[in-house]
């Protein structure tokens, strides 16, 4: 199961790398909000990452109750400098767990 989840981390992370088009950071991200939020329940977060990835995953849940459940151009309550911080914590626990 474990390596199966981190496998999607990394496909989310690729995704999310090569957006398609000129984008920001946000939108990049937003782009994998229903990945990310199915993909929260399975994921074993490291525990210097838990708080900043619960929050991230309470703006993508706060983002698809606004948009009703259609994949959102950005996430709300964040801007692009934020999001590449969420982007590199995401990249940073796909590295932690694949090497762990």
């Amino acid at each position: 199961m474990m390596k199966c989840t981190i496998g999607k981390l990394s496909v989310i992370n690729y995704k999310i790398a090569t957006y398609e088009g000129i984008a920001n950071a946000n939108t990049r991200l937003a782009s994998q909000c229903d990945e990310l939020r199915l993909l929260s329940g399975d994921l074993e977060v490291p525990e210097i990452y838990k708080d900043e990835f619960n929050s991230l995953i309470d703006l993508i849940n706060n983002t698809l109750k606004i948009t009703e459940g259609r994949v959102p151009s950005s996430i709300r309550g964040i801007d692009s400098k934020t999001a590449v911080h969420y982007i590199s914590m995401l990249i940073s626990i796909q590295l932690i767990l694949e090497y762990k």
